[in-house]
């Protein structure tokens, strides 16, 4: 009597394998879209007002830039609800508000005044300082 044995070819037991679990793409996928949805729901409207902070704080350096290659003077105006960058008015978000500061970027791309602006919302306060001198700026 002959024993047959039946020998499988690896790609069916690949097969199988992949049929028993998830493939390190599909895993990955789904972690990503578990991440998202925290991120969205732990940190709602935050990322909005402080990137918004950080596009005021370019703005400026923006501003500073143009001031020094165009050699001509560059003002800049906080307001309560509003910056007037060169010209360019700049709406807060909703429920942002900020205190009023202003001052020029001259010919040679220094700053006449430093300061700092302080912005709050609802949840948090961020400030952006303007250091005297070369113009130099931070987001705190």
């Amino acid at each position: 009597m002959r024993v047959r044995t039946v020998r499988q070819s690896p790609l069916s037991m690949a097969k199988r394998s992949r049929a028993n679990g998830f493939t390190l793409s599909e895993t990955l996928v789904v972690l990503l879209v578990v991440f998202v949805l925290a991120h969205m729901v732990l940190l709602p409207g935050r990322t909005s007002d402080l990137l918004y902070v950080n596009t005021l704080k370019e703005a400026c350096v923006e501003a500073q830039m143009k001031a020094f290659s165009q050699k001509r003077t560059v003002d800049v105006r906080f307001n309560v609800n509003d910056a007037h960058i060169d010209g360019v008015v700049y709406d807060y978000p909703h429920a942002m508000a900020c205190t009023p500061l202003s001052f020029s970027y001259t010919p040679n791309g220094m700053i006449t005044k430093g300061g700092s602006l302080t912005c709050t919302n609802e949840k948090e306060t961020k400030r952006i300082v303007f250091q005297i001198g070369m113009g130099r700026v931070r987001v705190e």
